[in-house]
């Protein structure tokens, strides 16, 4: 449960208030709905995201909205809020799946977006730039992002591997795209030092593409990109395929990278774009209350916010609690685990393993 100051002195004055407001306990409406009484205090939770220009920062809204019940809310079941009652939860922009880590583990954040090599190098504490964090847990996987490099079609590259010498993009530091570009360009024997290697953030990347002072950028995230497609519109540029040898290579060597593709039509793409992909996944910390965790993961997956998935951002409309039990990379969180099981998604025992 979250547990700040802000909050404390904010809401220290709303107790007799908020206890009025949710007098007799308030269960969360919807199928297999965990009871979890907000009657003595409110929660702002704090869901730490990415940059505005990509896919995380609209998915953090999406949760948000999902899994908030303010005081006053109309009922779930008379189309009001299927949150928890007395969450109030708020995405906030960061600089990625990194920075999201930072600030979970420091309590600067309450729930995160995170890619799941990432989330799973931090847990295991196996790659350099990315801090041990034994106590980090999964609430659930949301959808899968794919690595797009896009390029100038006047920039001479017509593959991964004519990227050398240029000027390239490898992501945003703080970012997840940038810890897995360079895992790539490592197996690959290319190196930062193999080309003009530039670190801003995707929509300054897109910007300076645009403006001919980059030949090419790096990003991971979920098909169609909005800062891509809306790219397309300004600049003659190409979402190239990220295949190979090290490309293979690299996805044996990580069990949460997989080679995948960029469906076809996407981008105006006439086939599939092979490329490398990753599950988002949704991630907490272990000091986390158990039943706030349970109320939030059903709060998520409720049949009354379907209809929200739907008219939510594209990368999260086939989101559902099934898929949200595969390839999350660390432990589940006990409250996670407890509400999976309650639906029979998961086993009643054994142990909580990725």
């Amino acid at each position: 449960m979250s547990k700040t100051i802000t909050r404390r002195v904010l809401l220290g004055r709303l107790t007799r208030w908020a206890t009025a407001a949710f007098a007799g306990g308030l269960a969360l409406a919807g199928d297999r709905g965990v009871p979890f009484s907000r009657a003595q205090e409110l929660d702002f939770l704090r869901i730490g995201t990415g940059r505005t220009s990509g896919a995380y920062f609209p998915v953090g809204g999406l949760i948000g909205t999902l899994v908030s019940n303010p005081p006053g809310s109309r009922p779930c079941d008379r189309g009001g809020s299927c949150g928890v009652p007395g969450v109030i939860a708020v995405a906030q922009s960061t600089g990625g799946s990194v920075d999201n880590l930072d600030g979970l583990r420091s309590g600067q954040l309450d729930l995160a977006i995170c890619q799941a090599d990432v989330a799973y190098d931090a847990y295991r504490d196996t790659t350099e730039g990315v801090p041990a964090f034994d106590a980090l847990r999964a609430i659930g996987t949301l959808y899968r992002e794919s690595l797009h490099l896009v390029t100038r079609a006047d920039s001479g590259i017509t593959g991964l591997e004519s990227i050398a010498g240029k000027r390239v993009s490898l992501g945003d530091p703080g970012s997840g795209t940038l810890v897995s570009t360079r895992a790539l360009l490592d197996v690959m024997g290319l190196g930062e030092g193999g080309l003009l290697a530039n670190y801003d953030p995707p929509n300054l990347a897109a910007d300076k593409l645009a403006k001919g002072e980059l030949d090419a950028f790096f990003f991971f995230g979920g098909a169609p990109v909005a800062l891509v497609s809306e790219l397309r519109q300004r600049v003659d540029v190409s979402v190239l395929p990220v295949e190979g040898p090290g490309v293979e290579r690299l996805a044996l060597s990580s069990p949460y990278l997989t080679v995948g593709l960029i469906d076809q039509g996407i981008y105006d793409n006439p086939l599939p774009i092979p490329t490398l992909q990753v599950a988002a996944v949704l991630v907490t910390t272990l000091n986390m209350d158990a039943p706030l965790v349970k109320a939030l993961t059903a709060a998520l997956w409720t049949p009354q916010n379907r209809i929200l998935f739907e008219q939510g951002p594209p990368q999260t409309r086939n989101a559902n609690a099934l898929a949200a039990t595969q390839g999350h990379a660390v432990p589940l969180h006990p409250g996670a685990l407890w509400y999976y099981r309650s639906l029979g998604i998961l086993g009643r025992s054994g142990p909580m393993t990725p």
